[in-house]
């Protein structure tokens, strides 16, 4: 006689990869927006400002992307 058993904890939960999913485009929306906050500010310093820092203003999106992108890398 055959035994069936189940494992429940080697079993994948369907709930755990759509909460994978959902967590994953919360983070990726709040990278966006602290991107969107990022250039803001940047947007507001004078280009002086931007020259101390060594930022030309037609590189502010991608300088801020770095800053955003690069921070959650290192944590």
């Amino acid at each position: 006689m055959a035994f069936f058993s189940t494992n429940t904890a080697s079993q994948p939960s369907p709930g755990k990869g759509l909460l994978r999913s959902i967590s994953g485009a919360f983070t990726r929306g709040m990278k966006h927006i602290q991107v969107a906050q990022m250039t803001s500010t940047l947007n507001q310093m004078s280009d002086e400002t931007l020259e101390t820092i060594g930022v030309e203003r037609s590189e502010i999106i991608q300088y801020a992307e770095k800053l955003v992108f690069e921070a959650d890398a290192t944590n």
